[in-house]
């Protein structure tokens, strides 16, 4: 199993011709269904943000909590948990989803621009693989999409694969240098400790 370390040259040195001729080949059209947007039985929709995506959301009518909740895995039970979710609302959908289409659409996250495909380099247990790309169950796969369009895509999933890696390993080093001495739950990101509404814990 690599390391992040690793991993993060292998995101580098990926290939986008070769990612975009993998689209192609396993074809993507979303189909706006919706279904990456809403929730999955009782479970709520949780989509992965990182603080410079929540800062480009955040307006005078909007702050930190409108837009990213701590990850819920552990946080629920008053852990420390890693990096942030998207909000969702009370029927836990995204928050940005409504009448059928993303508000935030020119400024949706990464993972919003590059579902339903991710680079993995350790797991092959996916519907559809090739090579290190994969695609998760969508019914926008196998569909017809131009190279151009597949081009512009395999960059985006690029860029993300490498955010990704950078992202964790700078959590990682958060966690391992910056110890959380209070009882309140909060949250490790890239940028340190913080609140559940966002804000820095003081030293």
């Amino acid at each position: 199993m690599p390391t992040l370390h690793e991993e993060l040259a292998m995101a580098e040195s990926l290939n986008v011709d070769a990612l975009a001729e993998a689209i192609v080949d396993i074809g993507f059209e979303c189909t706006q269904c919706g279904a990456c947007c809403t929730a999955e039985e009782n479970a709520p929709h949780t989509a992965i943000i990182f603080p410079d995506e929540v800062r480009d959301l955040k307006t005078a009518e909007r702050d930190w909590e409108d837009i990213a909740r701590p990850m819920p895995f552990g946080f629920e039970t008053g852990a420390d948990t890693l990096e942030w979710a998207l909000q969702v609302d009370d029927c836990g959908d995204c928050t940005f989803y409504a009448d059928g289409e993303c508000s935030v659409y020119e400024q949706r996250p990464l993972i919003c621009q590059t579902y339903p495909f991710d680079i993995d380099f350790e797991h092959d247990d996916q519907r559809i693989s090739h090579d290190h790309l994969y695609a998760s169950e969508c019914p926008g796969l196998e569909n017809d999409i131009s190279r151009e369009d597949a081009r512009k895509l395999a960059k985006q999933i690029k860029q993300r694969a490498i955010t990704d890696r950078r992202e964790s390993l700078a959590v990682q080093e958060q966690y391992s240098t910056n110890p959380h001495t209070t009882d309140e739950p909060a949250v490790y990101d890239s940028e340190g400790l913080k609140h559940p509404d966002g804000r820095t814990f003081e030293p």
